[in-house]
């Protein structure tokens, strides 16, 4: 009988402290994600062809807001429609293209047809028109879609702590820098060696950066040193192969490859 009543104290005994510990758990990841987790955040997001490539053909950008910016729609249509179904996304408040070559508006015709909605186009213009390109700017016109050109030192966004700015332009090549708080992060499109001369105008000093996201594959090194040294990021992502998101927090920022 004391044995069975010892083992009935010994149960209330882990009943009791279990259920504590499991309160104390579920009261942390209640803070963590409702008081952690709900600062302002950008979510930035590279798109690839494949789990090999370099060169993103598509860049998905969600702001504090809510406002999503969409980064040239290359090559990897089915990566990149596959991408926005997944996430749900219908709307595009903004799409930013660097050319209008295949890799940056392949994917445009098929993201209208699947009734993708996009707001404002806003282009390159020191870039050439291409026949491929006209035939989708008739389609925004048609749909009364605003089209404006991009401009330097110009912002694309800017509240409270965000700015998404372009920071250079050149002949199908554009630099955009992101500053979230106490992060920065670079993106670089287009021919590096374009790119380059373009930094050397502006100046090393508004162009350091604390993470470098993505870069055209230059047909020599040295333009592309050029430029990446003259932003010097503390973390290089760019040479990272593959789809990958990255979320910056303003004092903090984790990336993780996949979608």
């Amino acid at each position: 009988m004391s044995e069975i009543h010892s083992e009935q104290k010994r149960a209330r005994f882990f009943l009791k402290w279990g259920s504590i510990a499991l309160g104390w758990i579920v009261l942390y990841l209640l803070a963590f994600t409702f008081l952690i987790d709900k600062r302002p955040f950008v979510e930035w997001t590279l798109i690839k062809s494949d789990s090999q490539t370099h060169a993103a053909q598509a860049q998905l950008v969600k702001m504090p807001d809510g406002q999503v910016f969409l980064i040239n729609a290359g090559k990897a249509a089915g990566s990149l429609l596959l991408y926005l179904k997944k996430q749900k996304i219908k709307d595009i408040d903004q799409l930013i293209l660097s050319s209008f070559g295949p890799d940056s508006i392949s994917a445009l015709k098929d993201m209208l047809a699947s009734g993708i909605r996009i707001k404002e186009v806003k282009t390159n213009p020191l870039s050439l028109e291409t026949a491929d390109w006209l035939a989708i700017k008739e389609i925004f016109l048609k749909r009364g879609i605003s089209l404006q050109s991009l401009s330097l030192e110009s912002f694309l966004f800017s509240q409270s702590q965000t700015q998404l700015k372009v920071m250079a332009l050149a002949k199908d090549s554009l630099i955009l820098r992101l500053i979230h708080g106490k992060n920065s992060l670079a993106a670089g499109l287009g021919d590096s060696s374009a790119i380059g001369g373009g930094i050397r105008s502006l100046g090393c000093s508004q162009l350091k950066t604390e993470v470098l996201v993505d870069y055209t594959q230059p047909q020599t090194q040295e333009p592309y040193l050029d430029w990446v040294g003259c932003l010097n990021p503390e973390h290089n992502l760019s040479l990272e192969p593959g789809t990958f998101k990255i979320l910056l927090k303003g004092d903090s920022f984790k990336w993780k490859r996949g979608r």
